[in-house]
């Protein structure tokens, strides 16, 4: 917005939520079967994505309703001991803007 008083830019943001995802996190034992995060209140969806340590995405998945997710089982078996990976969610409300994303990482010892 610009200021009729000002002849500079004004920006406005709206404040946010902040997108928190719980686990997995950090150095883990095995492969992880749920992932799970906080609620943002106006988010409509949320965006899944797991990748690797080589920036490789393994899978992602829109999520409608619920917080948490299961991996497939062909996804877990897919993920090595020694390797580390990131999880990322990114929120949208229903007209398709971005809420917030975060990203965790794990690894599996």
């Amino acid at each position: 917005m610009i200021s009729k008083f000002q002849q500079k830019e004004i920006y406005r943001e709206a404040e946010r939520e902040k997108l928190i995802l719980i686990k997995p996190a950090g150095k883990i034992s095995k492969s992880p079967l749920i992932f799970k995060w906080a609620p943002l209140k106006e988010a409509d969806f949320y965006n899944f994505e797991l990748i690797d340590d080589e920036l490789n995405t393994l899978w992602r998945k829109r999520i409608y309703g619920a917080t948490k997710i299961i991996l497939p089982e062909n996804i877990r078996n897919r993920l090595r001991k020694g390797r580390t990976y990131i999880w990322k969610i990114e929120a949208f409300d229903n007209e398709h803007r971005r809420l917030g994303s975060n990203v965790k990482y794990f690894e599996i010892e």
